[in-house]
């Protein structure tokens, strides 16, 4: 019975299909012929003739894939003159030629009597190619299966790069296996898991050159990351640097399409000099369309500290990269590598990219600006290769024995079996003083994939300030004489290079920050395989709980040490110490739980501050939940906490007083305290009005398209739960793929009171797309910020989907810039060019600087962020609110566009938590202030009877109120502090201006001598101590850190 195609390949995913396509596009003359087209290509193949001279060579090439007989008769004309045919092997469906090497542009002509055909080309000076074929696995942890099982062939694939570096020794240098390991993971779970005999064999190709590290644990959505967590994630090669003595020069980032600021300052801490990217578009990127036509392949990234990495881009717009190796048949065979290599090496040479326009999905249109694009220019070419044509695939011999093939056959191009850091030191040598430098956010296209997954990011977030938050906490009750918070009879202590669990902490987030967020299909639910997406999730999602649980856990023993240095107030019933791990003073809300056994429910408390007995106002509410602690939670504004410092807060019990009261508003319409008023149109349901009544400034843009805190609730048109749909769609000029966009209803007033701490208005308003929307607006007295939390429930649909808040301020030419982790990006900060610009990942704020005003919006739970309108989420992501509103920020709670790698459909209740805030001065500061209660919240440590600390252990007092260090300049943020050992302490330090900042560091008692250092504690140059304080240089918008000796 006849067979029959059900469905035509798809040139998406069709080797063959594109491979004809880079033959037929390299090619000069294209003619007809009997046999269908043959194209005539001046290969960049040089051969040495038995007299010495190099020759070059011509190829016919039958691209119907018909044989041509070796003896076919030929005749060449060589700038009008006859030349011998010298006939040279090219297989089965080709001829090839070789003919003197020229040295101009020079006429040949081609003929082939028999079948009629003759070919008019200019064959031109042929580049000595130096290629450096760069093996290694393309690391998806998940994807391609469920996680266990990558990691399990991983494992493998290294105990066979130790056999095969030791079965290629007898070939020649150039041919001997080499092995670029992609992510460091990968070798530490190796090196875990073997025997010393065999760790010393990896360890000695890594010191002999044959096996390349990356720096990198993993591919990374690098934009996740806080700032302190883009340097932790390097923890593990400095650990390796130090216990083997290895040098980590190199690092390879692939798949992403783009990357934080900060990365190069965190690699070039480490003493990282090179990148290797490779970015797969996806058909989720448009980097033509944002500058990426003047971005070369090899060019230097410079952060916002100064570090410079050069960087080699793999740029092809084919979706794959890495997987240009494959493409060209390296990991197939040498005669299929020898027919395909030439035409891509001759494609890259004279054309914008090696593929041509159309060949398969992705952004690469042809336009006119794209088709002027300059080619490469160089003789040097760093090229991945893969044992086989897929993610996670294995190591291979075959590549050794083509380039062994391959070498000796033809003089140029020179094949290397190499590394990263042979093409770097190759670079160098030869062109790095020609190359472009570029600084700034490399914005990651893929990016709004995270927002697939509302509820386990905002777990993840806060992990992430927490573990700060534990370690700052941790070296403070090292300064104060304790030298570990953790109980020495625990099995699970954790040693003084890992202070509080935190490196545990790091290691979960960078699991969960890692690139892979779901399998190929990321909707099914087999075992094993690219469709084990519901297993694949459960382990992702798990890491972010995991982290958040080392990093609770490490901030519980902190606090515990802290509180058994301490004791209740004189005459006090309990204590609590309000503990500010910033390094400037604040006015924040505090909320402590008091246990019923300590203040029994019922009992009236006054609060008053232990440095001169004001009585503090406060709220109370009790725990409701019947599985938790039985007592109340006390909140209340505390003034003037110190920078790295505390407050006591003493706790009475009054027999004669009455529990807090609430008082109705008078108008449910409007907050107002001193500093703003606030006037709400619950008819729109948005916040009318913010006004700064020091100024009189309003803040609201009331010819904004969506009212302020407004709900924006967009569908597509493109069908769910088809792998890559949404990649292979694009918008035609007519928004059709916007099927339908919604905003809110009107608001019912819940409730309208004033608590004593803070007045609040929480309402609720109909929303499509989701079953509840209630929002919370909160005006503390004195507090210049307005809070605003969206308690936001939906169910899952795989339907396409998005939903925004709307934030329109009142601003007509600001400069924004938002805060990502090392520095700062946004339309007012530095770019690399072709980064995406429609979105941005923050990590809590964006600033708005409006002439003298400075105006702060921060969001503590979920990250992106649209600036001045609504892109489509679909190329060319046009503009679809009909104006560009400079001074709006959108943030894009959460949408499902992506048909692979990520959720399809996701269902939560989320509350989402926003502040505003307004003043005169920098609006970069302005906005971390505004940040700090959603993101670094004061720390709180309850005392009581039968919990305080015995201050004689330490033979200090418990004073009212202390402070260890402090950052002098508020344009300078501390990030944490981290205990390194017993004896020494890591400052790190952030800037906000991109002009930098010199500022003054207070230092705490007992520092015997400061340097600048990395943040991963490795000593710079030495600081001069003056009385008590040390002068510190803060490069940039970038990252700084001191290093303090104690006595």
């Amino acid at each position: 019975m006849a067979s029959h195609a059900f469905m035509a390949p798809s040139p998406v995913w069709d080797p063959g299909l594109q491979r004809r396509a880079l033959l037929e596009y390299a090619m000069d003359v294209v003619v007809a012929s009997p046999l269908g087209p043959l194209g005539v290509l001046a290969e960049p193949l040089i051969v040495r003739a038995d007299d010495g001279r190099l020759r070059q060579t011509v190829r016919v090439q039958s691209l119907d894939r018909h044989a041509l007989r070796p003896d076919q008769p030929v005749e060449l004309e060589l700038a009008g003159a006859p030349v011998a045919v010298d006939r040279l092997d090219a297989g089965a469906h080709a001829l090839r030629f070789a003919i003197p090497e020229v040295d101009a542009p020079t006429a040949l002509r081609v003929r082939l009597p028999e079948l009629g055909v003759e070919a008019a080309l200019t064959v031109s000076p042929q580049r000595h190619w130096e290629v450096h074929l760069i093996h290694h696995s393309h690391l998806d942890i998940g994807y391609t299966d469920p996680q266990h099982v990558v990691r399990t062939q991983h494992l493998g694939y290294l105990d066979s790069v130790v056999e095969l570096a030791a079965r290629t020794d007898d070939l020649d240098d150039d041919a001997r296996f080499r092995w670029n390991e992609e992510a460091l993971f990968s070798v530490t779970d190796w090196l875990d898991r073997r025997t010393p005999r065999r760790r010393d064999q990896l360890l000695d190709l890594v010191r002999g050159g044959r096996l390349s590290l990356s720096a990198m644990p993993f591919n990374l959505h690098t934009e996740m990351c806080s700032t302190d967590e883009l340097h932790e994630l390097l923890r593990p090669a400095r650990r390796l640097r130090d216990a083997h003595g290895l040098r980590f020069r190199t690092a390879m980032q692939t798949d992403v399409p783009g990357s934080v600021t900060g990365l190069p300052d965190a690699l070039g801490q480490l003493g990282v000099e090179f990148l290797s990217v490779a970015h797969n578009w996806a058909g989720r990127s448009d980097p033509d369309a944002t500058g990426g036509l003047d971005l070369p392949r090899l060019f230097r990234w410079r952060g916002p500290a100064g570090h410079e990495l050069t960087v080699w881009r793999t740029d092809s717009p084919h979706g794959m990269a890495y997987m240009e190796g494959p493409i060209n048949g390296f990991h197939e065979d040498y005669p299929v590598t020898e027919e395909l290599f030439p035409a891509y090496l001759s494609s890259l040479g004279k054309h914008p990219y090696p593929l041509p326009p159309g060949s398969v999905f992705g952004w690469l249109t042809g336009s006119e600006a794209q088709l002027a694009r300059t080619p490469y220019p160089w003789d040097l070419l760093h090229l991945r290769v893969h044992g086989r044509w897929s993610d996670n695939a294995p190591p291979s011999r075959t590549i050794s024995d083509v380039v062994a093939a391959w070498n000796a056959r033809w003089a140029y191009p020179r094949l290397r079996v190499s590394t990263n850091e042979d093409f770097l030191d190759a670079v160098t040598a030869r062109i790095g003083d020609r190359l472009e430098t570029f600084t700034g956010d490399w914005n990651d296209w893929w990016a709004h994939g995270v927002g697939s997954a509302v509820a386990p990011v905002a777990v993840g977030r806060r992990a992430q300030w927490t573990l700060a938050d534990a370690q700052t906490l941790d070296a403070a009750v090292g300064l104060l004489g304790v030298k570990s918070a953790t109980p020495a009879d625990d099995s699970a202590v954790h040693s003084v290079d890992d202070p509080q669990g935190a490196d545990e902490g790091y290691a979960q987030l960078a699991l969960w920050d890692e690139h892979t967020w779901g399998a190929s299909d990321s909707w099914e639910y087999a075992e094993q395989g690219s469709s084990s997406g519901t297993h694949q999730w459960a382990w992702k999602v798990a890491r972010a709980y995991a982290a958040l649980d080392e990093a609770e856990q490490g901030l519980h023993r902190a606090t515990a040490g802290f509180g058994d240095l301490v004791t209740t107030g004189p005459g006090a019933d309990a204590s609590v110490y309000v503990v500010n791990t910033a390094g400037q003073p604040r006015t924040d809300p505090v909320e402590v739980f008091v246990p019923a056994g300590l203040v029994p429910l019922g009992t009236a408390l006054v609060l008053t501050d232990g440095r001169d007995g004001t009585r503090l106002a406060h709220a109370e509410r009790e725990e409701p939940a019947g599985s938790r602690g039985l007592g109340r939670y006390l909140r209340f504004v505390l003034r003037d906490v110190p920078p790295v410092g505390h407050v006591r807060v003493d706790l009475t019990v009054d027999p004669d007083g009455t529990t807090p009261s609430v008082r109705p508003l008078p108008d449910p319409t409007v907050l107002e305290n001193d500093r703003l008023t606030a006037r709400f149109d619950h008819l729109r349901g948005t916040v009318a009005s913010i006004v700064d009544r020091a100024t009189g400034r309003e803040l609201v843009d009331p010819e904004a398209a969506v009212g302020f805190n407004g709900y924006v609730y967009d569908r597509y048109a493109t069908v769910g739960r088809s792998n890559h749909n949404t990649s292979k769609f694009a918008d035609q000029g007519n928004l059709a793929l916007l099927s339908s966009r919604a905003l809110n209803g009107a608001a019912a007033v819940l409730e309208a009171v004033d608590d004593g701490v803070e007045a609040r208005v929480v309402v609720e308003r109909s929303a499509p797309g989701a079953e509840l929307l209630r929002t919370t607006y909160r005006l503390r007295h004195g507090d210049g910020r307005l809070e605003i939390v969206n308690r936001l429930r939906k169910k899952s649909t795989w339907d396409k989907e998005s939903a925004f808040f709307a934030f329109g301020f009142a601003a007509a030419e600001p400069r924004v810039v938002a805060e990502v982790a090392g520095g700062l990006a946004g339309p007012g900060a530095d770019r690399v060019p072709g980064g995406a610009t429609y979105l941005h990942t923050i990590r809590s704020w964006v600033a708005l600087q409006d002439g003298a005003t400075g105006i702060g919006w921060a969001s503590g739970d979920v990250p992106l962020v649209e600036l001045g309108t609504i892109a489509l989420p679909y190329l060319p992501f046009p503009n679809t609110m009909g104006q560009v509103e400079p001074g709006t920020v959108y943030s894009w709670v959460h949408n499902n566009v992506w048909d692979t790698n990520f959720p399809v459909e996701q269902a939560f209740d989320a509350e989402l938590r926003y502040a505003v805030g307004v003043g005169t001065g920098d609006a970069a500061v302005i906005a971390a202030e505004t940040a700090a209660p959603l993101v670094q919240p004061f720390r709180t440590v309850l005392v009581g009877p039968g919990l305080q600390g015995d201050a004689g252990t330490s033979g200090l007092e418990a004073p009212a109120s202390a402070s260890l260090l402090a950052v002098e300049d508020p344009r300078v943020r501390l990030v944490g502090l981290r205990s390194e050992g017993t004896d020494a302490l890591v400052v790190r330090l952030v800037g906000l201006d991109p002009a930098g900042v010199r500022t003054t560091l207070r230092l705490p008692p007992g520092v015997v001598t400061a340097s600048t250092a990395s943040y991963l504690g490795d000593p710079g140059e030495p600081l001069p101590v003056t009385d008590g304080r040390v002068r510190v240089d803060v490069p940039g918008a970038g990252t700084a850190a001191v290093l303090l000796t104690l006595g």
